[in-house]
């Protein structure tokens, strides 16, 4: 019915695209291919116009590889030398897509060359404005839930901990629950605030969602 409901609507061809998109999103229940699915809503000419979404933001937050490479230069044994990095990474990346998040880290400021030309930081950590939309981070948070789906097969069970609870709640309870997780992650963030020493990259997810309907 996409190409009907598109007449109808008198669709342009990017709207038409967009909806075909957004229809194909909703209906797979295959992560990897919504994963897909959400990138190409989010760097559609309508995602931007519609949503008025800001162009650095879809740069960084479209691309988690961007987000990775940014805790990547804090591990001391760091070479900016795009056979390490690909090499280093657990997930297949070609040297192309390297240079390119290189390069967009280092035009959004997220990324500085010291006196000697190496790559650092610009700032400890880098947290979501309050104003980012929800679709921005959707991608991000596809690819790694799907990452976290992989590990169990490719990653050793030293190296990964992968747990979790289920419990009844009451409704009015998830406010708690909401604030109690914030504080977690800012726990989490100042336990292990010493990166200069740092040995690998790692993604801590948590995840709480409802197993019945409300």
């Amino acid at each position: 019915s996409i190409t009907a409901l598109n007449r109808y609507f008198k669709h342009s061809r990017s709207e038409s695209l967009y909806f075909k998109n957004l229809v194909l999103f909703n209906q797979t229940t295959d992560l990897e291919k919504k994963l897909e699915y959400s990138k190409r809503l989010l760097t559609s000419t309508v995602s931007k116009k519609h949503h008025n979404l800001n162009a650095e933001m879809i740069s960084y937050y479209a691309n988690s590889l961007n987000i990775i490479l940014r805790e990547l230069v804090w591990l001391k044994d760091f070479e900016e030398d795009t056979t390490w990095i690909a090499n280093k990474l657990v997930s297949n990346v070609n040297k192309t897509d390297i240079k390119k998040s290189i390069d967009t880290l280092l035009q959004l400021n997220l990324l500085k060359r010291d006196a000697t030309g190496k790559l650092t930081a610009t700032h400890d950590s880098v947290s979501t404005p309050d104003n980012i939309k929800i679709e921005m981070l959707r991608t991000f948070h596809i690819d790694m839930i799907t990452r976290a789906l992989k590990s169990f097969n490719e990653v050793d069970l030293s190296l990964r901990n992968i747990s979790s609870v289920t419990v009844p709640i009451k409704l009015e309870q998830l406010p708690i629950l909401e604030e109690k997780i914030a504080d977690f992650r800012a726990s989490v963030i100042k336990a292990i605030s010493d990166t200069d020493k740092a040995d690998e990259v790692y993604q801590l997810n948590i995840q709480l969602f409802p197993l019945t309907k409300s």
